[in-house]
């Protein structure tokens, strides 16, 4: 591996793990700094179809309503270079807590995939589509009728 492999293959990851932030804080601008303008992203369950960025970005705003913190843990990502291209595959171990109507914690860990197409710009690397797919969840979502809703993540 040569030290621009190497240089390239840090920004990827760095932006895999830059992602999880974004959506923990529910700093939605900075998915900006992660994906094209045009990028697609799916998150392939529940019967979810994909979604361009900027149909993305209010979507995560409104779902994540629900859940008082979540915690998006990356690991092992897997990074392969071709020029100025680039794919990754990314564990994500994706906890939700909700904080029912009557103050109890419910508390869902989701287990899946992430699946990048990476592109090399102007501005460094940026991912122009996306897919998580589900591995499995231990735990049940709860709905909006039976969870408080918070705009921005409360920890206990």
């Amino acid at each position: 591996m040569t030290p621009d492999q190497a240089a390239d293959i840090a920004e990827i990851t760095q932006a895999i793990y830059r992602y999880a932030w974004a959506i923990d804080s529910r700093e939605f601008a900075l998915l900006d700094s992660i994906f094209t303008p045009d990028a697609t992203l799916h998150y392939n369950f529940f019967g979810l179809k994909p979604r361009s960025l900027a149909e993305t970005k209010p979507w995560l705003e409104a779902s994540l309503r629900i859940h008082r913190v979540t915690q998006h843990n990356m690991t092992t990502p897997r990074v392969e270079l071709s020029g100025d291209s680039a794919a990754s595959t990314t564990y994500g171990v994706l906890v939700h807590a909700q904080e029912k109507l009557d103050g109890a914690m419910s508390v869902v860990t989701q287990h899946g995939v992430y699946v990048d197409a990476w592109l090399r710009t102007a501005a460094g690397w940026r991912s122009e589509s996306r897919r998580l797919d589900n591995l499995f969840i231990v735990g049940r979502f709860l709905g909006p009728n039976e969870v408080k809703s918070f705009a921005k993540p409360l920890p206990y």
